[in-house]
């Protein structure tokens, strides 16, 4: 699939163990495809954190995609965190000014807060991170189109250039219920999606292709407002993933009728800017 740029290696995601993201990020790049390798601030003192980066360094692994990490589960009731994202996201760049090693250095921001300080306080430490030296941006998982577009009019406002990859993921009934209560912390599906997907999961086909088509249907609307890319999940297919890609291709030139279709925020949340069908 051409459209794919890089795929994304986790590390220990929802807090759970997990395949070594070192070893599963070798695996892909000898198949052909950029590994995007999840590096966390949970669990990781700096001296981990540089052998790590020293690592992948050696293994020509440049993109990183520097986050605070899940929580660890309950079998691991304690975890360090030396350091936060931000001063990950230095600390890398600085190996880089120094060894000269060409890392590209992804982050992660939310505009999927509803409370004026959460919001506030998720675009200000993007704007550090940025500072620190990130390269790019990667969006939680929402679904407001809304708040899409207020994460992109955000930066371009201030003159910053990083690009941003919008998250899209192929929800499924189950797990839109589980984000309806706020698991895992920092997902989260309004009642309205939830009563839509289950509405849908009573087709023949479990619900598959209306999902796969919301999420078609958002790669497209993200185009439309100047996204960068989109940054998929929720599925491993890569017939769904070629779907995906080639029905957002056609839904492109009308992304603006789409609009409406994304719009599942909260009701009286704070948005950064006054309510519009489209970006001005």
């Amino acid at each position: 699939i051409p459209e794919i740029a890089a795929g994304s290696i986790t590390r220990y995601a929802g807090g759970a163990l997990g395949q070594d993201s070192i070893r599963v990020g070798t695996a892909v790049g000898a198949r052909g495809l950029v590994p995007n390798v999840h590096q966390t601030c949970v669990g990781q003192d700096r001296k981990t954190i540089d052998r790590i980066l020293n690592q992948l360094a050696a293994l020509e692994m440049h993109n990183i995609f520097a986050i605070s990490g899940d929580w660890p589960k309950a079998a691991q009731r304690t975890a360090v965190f030396d350091i936060d994202s931000v001063q990950l996201a230095a600390h890398i760049a600085e190996l880089r000014a120094r060894t000269g090693t060409p890392f590209f250095i992804s982050c992660a921001v939310s505009p999927f807060k509803y409370q004026r300080e959460d919001l506030l306080y998720q675009y200000l430490k993007l704007e550090k991170k940025i500072a620190a030296g990130a390269n790019m941006a990667i969006t939680q998982v929402g679904w407001d189109a809304t708040k899409f577009v207020e994460l992109k009019r955000f930066p371009d406002e201030r003159g910053t250039k990083t690009p941003v990859l919008g998250n899209v993921f192929v929800l499924s009934r189950r797990a839109a219920e589980r984000m309806n209560t706020g698991n895992p912390p920092g997902c989260w599906a309004s009642d309205e999606l939830v009563a839509v997907l289950k509405k849908e999961s009573e087709a023949p086909d479990g619900g598959l292709q209306a999902r796969l088509e919301r999420a078609a249907r958002s790669i497209a609307i993200l185009k439309g407002i100047g996204y960068a890319g989109a940054y998929i999940g929720g599925t491993h297919g890569a017939t769904h993933i070629r779907w995906m890609i080639r029905r957002a291709e056609e839904l492109a030139p009308k992304w603006e009728e789409l609009f409406q279709e994304l719009e599942f925020g909260k009701k009286d949340a704070f948005y950064l800017y006054k309510r519009v069908p489209q970006p001005q």
